[in-house]
């Protein structure tokens, strides 16, 4: 997997459950996919980071002093914006459903 903006967001909207870089340390793709049994989204701590970006530039304060614009790479509703804030937390697609009102099936998808 690179580490490219492109597929990262390309395999979350397709229904990815978390996102793992290759450099990753077997222990923690084994603890991942133990994770990932349980319900849980792994994601590797760069490619979280590139999402919280994304997620704070799409939620700035409007009473905030304009800057540039910020390019973002596909256009999310809001319920997406809200859906990924938890993934980003590493919340399970049940633990997200349950917050946002909706079936673990919508949420995965």
């Amino acid at each position: 997997v690179f580490e490219d903006d492109e597929r990262i967001f390309e395999s979350i909207q397709v229904g990815a459950t978390g996102y793992l870089l290759k450099d990753e340390p077997i222990e923690e793709v084994v603890q991942s996919i133990k994770d990932v049994k349980k319900g849980g989204s792994p994601i590797s701590p760069s490619i979280a980071r590139k999402l919280m970006s994304l997620v704070s530039g799409l939620r700035k304060d409007p009473t905030q002093k304009k800057k540039e614009p910020e390019v973002v790479p596909f256009d999310l509703t809001p319920a997406e914006i809200r859906i990924l804030e938890h993934v980003i937390e590493g919340k399970s697609n049940k633990e997200i459903a349950e917050d946002v009102i909706l079936s673990p099936w919508t949420v995965k998808t």
